[in-house]
């Protein structure tokens, strides 16, 4: 008979763990683990989301990465952890020490200076890739004025793609209150912890801190406080971490090959960051490619070369509503 428990006293080094998990853990000493998959958990302390996960999954801004894959399945909602001095205590069952783990920067430097054609070309390649591979069931889809079967749109579909024009509009005109009012539409919308319309935001969130300006603090602000209130806490955590500009290392390694217009390892990079979830890495890439392109045609007059001219390559949602 097979029982779902670990060895007796397991312990486990973390190899690695973010600069916000390494806060996390050095000012709380108790939680309770709220979500458990074969490869991840998820604990809450002292009110902060910290994700445990197995080397597989990479650094992320919530991750204290460990070597062991098989540890998480046995865990289940509800286990306590006590944290002391750099260790975590999972019940009686489970010990990860972070003593000697590298504490990883998931803050992604903004680009403040770029060459605008480059720069082009790339979320071009980052667009073309998604398009043609993106999950039918993601949100990405809109981006692409995909149809499903008899060329109608689903609920919620239609739902997003008012909140995604609305957002788009809302970039453009600098506004915070349409702003708030599409993200309104977006948080929350569809299944799981981190729900289609959630991931969409962090990833409009991190264009906005990726590229930066004045008026990106308030956007941001006004994107982030409809969050907690419609959507799961775990979600709400990550779109708290894109609001500072945290990503995963996937999306350092997309938005580094991105910058430097370098379409042979682009399509690879894309990949990578849409391994995340069923749609998740789809639908941040969707709001992402969404809010860049808001970004790019608002302030084209002040890049130089002919970014004017060319920007509107980034146009997003343009066409009559279905």
């Amino acid at each position: 008979m097979e029982h779902n428990t670990l060895p007796p006293s397991t312990l486990l080094h973390a190899l690695s763990l973010s600069r916000r998990a390494h806060g996390i853990l050095q000012l709380s000493h108790r939680g309770t683990v709220i979500a458990s998959f074969s490869r991840s958990c998820y604990a809450e302390l002292s009110g902060q989301i910290v994700a445990f996960v197995s080397v597989e999954l990479g650094n992320g801004p919530l991750n204290v990465v460990v070597a062991d894959p098989a540890v998480f399945r046995h865990l289940t909602p509800g286990t306590p952890l006590v944290v002391t001095r750099e260790t975590i205590h999972f019940g009686s069952d489970l010990t990860i020490a972070w003593d000697k783990a590298t504490i990883w920067e998931a803050r992604y430097t903004p680009w403040n200076s770029f060459v605008p054609q480059r720069l082009l070309q790339g979320l071009a390649a980052v667009r073309a890739t998604l398009a043609t591979e993106a999950p039918t069931e993601s949100l990405a889809r809109i981006l692409e004025d995909t149809r499903e079967a008899g060329g109608a749109f689903s609920p919620m579909l239609v739902r997003a793609r008012e909140a995604m024009r609305m957002l788009q509009e809302a970039l453009e005109r600098d506004s915070p209150a349409l702003a708030a009012r599409a993200a309104k539409g977006l948080a929350g919308l569809g299944p799981g912890l981190t729900p289609s319309g959630d991931d969409v935001l962090a990833g409009v969130l991190l264009a906005l801190a990726v590229l930066p300006r004045e008026s990106h603090e308030t956007l941001r602000e006004a994107i982030t406080s409809i969050g907690p209130s419609q959507t799961h806490r775990i979600s709400a955590a990550y779109l708290a971490a894109a609001r500072e500009g945290e990503a995963s290392e996937a999306w350092h390694r997309l938005l580094d090959v991105t910058l430097r217009g370098d379409p042979t390892a682009i399509t690879p990079a894309v990949r990578k960051v849409m391994a995340y979830g069923e749609t998740s890495g789809a639908d941040m890439l969707a709001g992402f490619l969404l809010a860049a392109g808001a970004i790019l045609r608002k302030h084209a007059q002040d890049f130089p070369d002919s970014l004017e001219n060319t920007a509107s390559n980034c146009t997003v949602l343009c066409s009559p509503n279905p």
